[in-house]
């Protein structure tokens, strides 16, 4: 637990194989951002928003969702606007990515 600088290695090595892949510059942004003590919200907020506009993903557009990578995103968003107080946009979007919870 904690060990960020390696976790980071690892996604850069794996960056440089997979560059086109956006899950590793979500992982790093959310390493990074735990490494920081959750103190970079600005940083990782603007990485998710420019994560959204590459895989062409809205929150309007969130009710025919039903990919699991883009969910990811949604749910980062959401911590992000947790951390940074902003309740309602979060919730906003927890409801919406509880719908493509499977039932047990």
């Amino acid at each position: 637990a904690g060990n960020y600088d390696t976790c980071l290695q690892y996604l850069s090595c794996l960056q440089e194989i997979n560059k086109d892949d956006y899950k590793i510059v979500l992982n790093i942004a959310v390493a990074e951002f735990c490494k920081s003590n959750q103190t970079t919200t600005d940083n990782l907020k603007q990485t998710l928003n420019q994560l959204k506009n590459q895989v062409h993903s809205a929150v309007e557009e969130m009710d025919g969702l039903d990919d699991v990578e883009n969910s990811m995103l949604y749910y980062n968003q959401a911590v992000v606007l947790y951390h940074l107080r902003q309740y309602t946009e979060a919730i906003i979007i927890g409801e919406k990515l509880y719908q493509f919870i499977e039932p047990f």
